[in-house]
């Protein structure tokens, strides 16, 4: 009798000290991340819409065995080699490691994707206003032939990488996933026996997924298996979209100018650029030329022209960007 008693109690003290491993409310990271309605949130699983992908690595309801078996909050989706990876969300690429065709070799670094994502949330260490932080997601064990690049705008469906097993020691082609925030020290981060520094400046944060409906704050455990809702985006979509958004940009060298000025657009779209004197009189034409340079910028010779300013105008068919030119002699 006394040993079933004490077995009991011994039960009781492993489920007390496990149930502080699950998820706390200061772990979950910026509460907006983690809205009441699923549609809501920012993240949709990686792969084309309607394919589903098994979790091999995340979280677990089996405190002793599995739960948060990565303890980064990162998760392992269980992709074939090859299979095209889609943001999650959207953002801009920071980095990415695209130099290593070598898979399941100790000590090798996997090639990878870094998107950033630039976030308001409210400053909790005042409590009077909001702060911008670093909300980063990170595909890792992808191939070699990664289409992005660092400063490259991307948006949520959008190709950004291929699966493979880069880099890791075993277990075959997957995509190791996870999110991280530059944060206060202390805040929003991870704790306990999952982080020893208490000054780790990258917190790692559990990401929440529209899909995910059958498990708290949306986040994908192990052993399930779940259907994407991330809708692919064409190249030719992402381009249209780009030009509505991106502004154009007019680079100048040098300004003010004693004789000729080099002038150079940033754009997606065809574009037409011209040199207008202060009445507004047209004084120059450079868009055949500015096209003929493939993108490499021209040069406005300014000889014979009076000092002063003028403008010069660049012109797509969704947006118009001037500057003002001073010619000094």
């Amino acid at each position: 009798m006394s040993n079933l008693i004490y077995l009991v109690m011994l039960l009781c003290s492993v489920s007390t000290l496990f149930a502080d491993m699950s998820l706390p409310e200061r772990n979950k990271g910026p509460a907006y991340l983690y809205p009441t309605n699923a549609a809501d949130r920012a993240y949709k699983l990686p792969w084309a819409a309607g394919k589903s992908f098994r979790v091999t690595g995340g979280y677990g309801n089996d405190p002793l065995t599995n739960a948060y078996r990565h303890p980064d909050y990162s998760v392992d989706f269980n992709m074939p080699e090859g299979e095209p990876i889609y943001a999650a969300r959207g953002g801009t690429i920071i980095g990415t490691y695209n130099t290593n065709d070598l898979c399941n070799v100790s000590g090798s670094v996997g090639n990878w994707v870094k998107i950033l994502n630039r976030d308001s949330v409210p400053d909790s260490a005042t409590a009077t206003g909001w702060r911008k932080i670093s909300v980063v997601d990170q595909y890792y064990h992808v191939q070699k032939n990664i289409p992005v690049k660092s400063g490259q705008k991307v948006v949520q469906g959008e190709l950004i990488a291929y699966a493979s097993c880069t880099g890791q020691d075993g277990g075959g082609p997957h995509l190791h996933f996870r999110t991280y925030i530059d944060s206060i020290p202390g805040i929003w981060r991870h704790v306990g026996w999952y982080d020893p520094n208490p000054n780790y400046k990258f917190s790692s944060i559990p990401t929440p997924f529209v899909e995910i409906t059958n498990r708290e704050f949306g986040l994908p455990h192990i052993n399930d298996t779940y259907i994407s809702q991330n809708q692919i985006v064409s190249v030719e979509s992402v381009n249209n979209l780009r030009k509505q958004t991106e502004p154009i940009e007019i680079l100048t060298n040098p300004n003010p100018f004693y004789s000729n000025v080099m002038l150079t657009v940033q754009t997606l779209s065809p574009v037409e650029l011209a040199i207008f004197n202060s009445a507004g009189k047209l004084v120059a034409n450079l868009t055949k030329r500015l096209k003929n340079s493939n993108g490499r910028g021209v040069t406005w010779d300014a000889t014979g022209q009076p000092a002063g300013v003028y403008i010069c105008v660049a012109k797509t068919d969704m947006h118009t960007k001037s500057i003002r030119l001073v010619f000094a002699r």
